[in-house]
């Protein structure tokens, strides 16, 4: 009874940490990669209901 106790456990343990790291590696992917800096990036601002658009670079200012 113990040694089926102990085995069960086990098992259970392993599975919750295999779908453990399943889950790390499957949103490590999913992850969007990052700029080391943001200066120069391009940006689109959609204001809602106006239908105005707004471009413009991050770190600069320039909005119009």
């Amino acid at each position: 009874m113990n040694t089926w106790l102990l085995t069960g456990v086990g098992v259970i343990a392993v599975l919750v940490g295999g779908f453990y790291l399943l889950n790390s590696y499957i949103y490590n992917e999913k992850q969007a990669t990052v700029a080391a800096d943001y200066k120069g990036t391009a940006v689109v601002i959609v204001v809602a209901g106006t239908g105005a658009i707004v471009h413009g670079l991050c770190g600069h200012g320039e909005f119009g």
